[in-house]
């Protein structure tokens, strides 16, 4: 018999009539399936490559026999016999019975091996020929070319690993940007439909393999067709009619739909509804909803058994992953779910941002993701709202300053709650430097007056006060100083004082005098220490007084 040179790359052992016995080379066949040998010993006897029956049979039924339940198309078992061609042909070639051929997978991957190697010695591309269809033998040449792991009907194993054999490229002008247009179909109704005439998406499986329903839409003879077809193992998806033209899927409801084909059957869901063709079918649907307006939920995307229409289709059946499938279409299905945080983005993958957040803690840290560091969380909190204090006094003087605290912890103040001086003491003032005098609860403010005492020694004096309760407890913010009062004084000699001159005068106000009185704006404890350092250097202030003094005169000379 000849070499059936169409099937593989290379045909070894020339100087032999034949192939050679195909298990003395490399097929790339490995597994603990039966059908491993059944690709060899069908393959040796009529010198067919195994590893083309094999990608036949990946092509066509990824490893079932379905129990001679035909595809759409008629193909029927592992090497996609059909009534009135390649059955008939294999029936004549092997002299096995008909059933036998429909029902058993090693008569019916030896039915297909030797029609593959009558149509051999034709001009025509065998696998073409044989299959009736360019796509279809594309769709062979991919298996080929990228190698797959099938499972038999009995959960076996057959893989195969080959070296590459070519590959198949089409033209493209598909509405969806991640389609291949395979198009157009001849069974179809033109039109011109848009946003708001395309209302609804259509999920259908196809019975049969990715090419063979591929190619079934396309012929004019099958009176079917579909936008779009998904590929189980990668899923790819084709294009076989332009969203704006009715495509005749689902019987009718086909003005304002558009139907999606998926590779497989609806009673053996475990091997061909695989997460890639979950993933990119809803891709495309989420695309389709924001390309026309439409809603992506289950009233508007559902499966053929659901739609409204005239038939008595099942598909996609009880197998399909509605939940898993909608929550691809509306949250993505290319996130990688981690814990959530707050951090404006979608960790878990749910669909919505810094969701689910813990409960705020007293810890410096927005924990509930709401804009606002420890709110409400912390017992014992104070933020300054407004201070006022003079920034220069005399040596020896006394003056008065005040404060406005807003109680932001979640415990309310006594009024023996008292303003101290954090640290050193700095002379400036008692200690306590003032009492609270009254109740104030979470949410109210309240003002505390300061008396200040000059030191007799003279230059700048610095000190930050903040609220104590009795037990020493302070109440401020453990992030920052927001709940402290700073202040940064200028003591002056007493002895520039002159009356009629620019003096200050004991105990005045002086505010008007280059004072401070001040609204600390922003609820936020994040803005940061508060200081409120006016600093007059002492010098500078000392040289402007004296040269506004009367000079004294000089002795005249003789």
């Amino acid at each position: 018999m000849a070499c059936v040179r169409g099937l593989a790359a290379v045909c070894v052992l020339q100087a032999f009539a034949g192939c050679g016995d195909p298990d003395s080379r490399n097929d790339g066949l490995s597994g603990d399936s039966a059908l491993v040998q059944a690709f060899r010993d069908s393959g040796r006897r009529h010198e067919v490559p195994p590893e083309t029956l094999a990608a036949i049979a990946w092509a066509a039924s990824r490893g079932s026999m379905r129990d001679g339940e035909p595809a759409v198309y008629g193909g029927i078992g592992l090497l996609d016999l059909r009534a009135g061609g390649t059955l008939d042909a294999a029936e004549k070639a092997t002299g096995l019975h008909r059933e036998r051929l429909i029902h058993d997978a090693a008569a019916n991957v030896e039915g297909g091996a030797a029609v593959l190697a009558d149509l051999a010695g034709e001009d025509a591309d065998p696998i073409v020929a044989y299959l009736g269809s360019e796509l279809w033998a594309a769709e062979v040449r991919r298996a080929m070319q990228n190698g797959f792991t099938m499972r038999d009907d009995e959960g076996r194993e057959v893989q195969l690993s080959p070296p590459p054999v070519g590959s198949h490229v089409l033209a493209a002008r598909p509405d969806y940007p991640e389609a291949e247009w395979a198009g157009p179909s001849c069974n179809y109704q033109d039109a011109s439909r848009g946003a708001g005439s395309i209302l609804d998406v259509v999920i259908h499986t196809c019975q049969g393999g990715f090419a063979g329903c591929w190619g079934w839409l396309l012929n004019c003879a099958s009176g079917v067709s579909a936008h779009y077809v998904v590929r189980s193992d990668d899923g790819h998806v084709v294009q076989d009619v332009e969203d704006q033209d009715v495509a005749w899927h689902d019987a009718c409801n086909n003005a304002n739909t558009i139907g999606i084909e998926h590779e497989g059957f609806v009673d053996d869901p475990d091997r061909w509804y695989t997460d890639e063709m979950y993933c990119e079918s809803a891709k495309l649907v989420r695309w389709i909803c924001d390309e026309y307006g439409i809603p992506c939920d289950r009233s508007h995307v559902y499966g053929h058994a659901e739609a409204p229409d005239c038939s008595d289709h099942t598909d996609p059946g009880a197998g399909w992953d509605w939940d898993l499938y909608m929550d691809y279409v509306t949250n993505g299905c290319d996130c990688a779910p981690v814990p959530e945080t707050c951090n404006g983005v979608d960790d878990d993958c749910d669909g919505a941002v810094d969701d689910d957040m813990p409960a705020e803690t007293c810890n410096c840290t927005d924990d509930d993701c709401d804009g606002v560091m420890d709110d409400d969380a912390c017992p014992d909190r104070a933020r300054v709202v407004d201070v006022s204090f003079p920034r220069i006094l005399e040596a020896g003087t006394t003056a008065r300053a005040w404060a406005t605290f807003a109680n932001e912890g979640t415990t309310a103040w006594d009024a023996d709650v008292v303003l101290r001086e954090v640290g050193e003491r700095s002379g400036l003032v008692g200690d306590p430097a003032a009492r609270l005098g009254r109740d104030a609860a979470p949410g109210e403010t309240v003002r505390v007056d300061i008396d200040l005492a000059a030191p007799a020694e003279t230059g700048t004096v610095t000190t930050s006060l903040r609220l104590e309760r009795a037990d020493g407890t302070a109440i401020e913010s453990a992030c920052d100083e927001s709940g402290r009062v700073n202040l940064s004084i200028d003591v002056v000699p007493a002895d520039l004082a002159e009356e009629g001159e620019d003096g200050i005068e004991p105990e005045q106000d002086l505010r008007a005098e280059g004072g401070c009185s001040c609204r600390v704006g922003g609820p936020s404890p994040a803005a940061g220490t508060i200081l409120l350092d006016f600093v007059v250097v002492s010098a500078v202030a000392i040289r402007s007084r004296a040269r506004r003094r009367p000079r004294r005169r000089s002795p005249s000379r003789p």
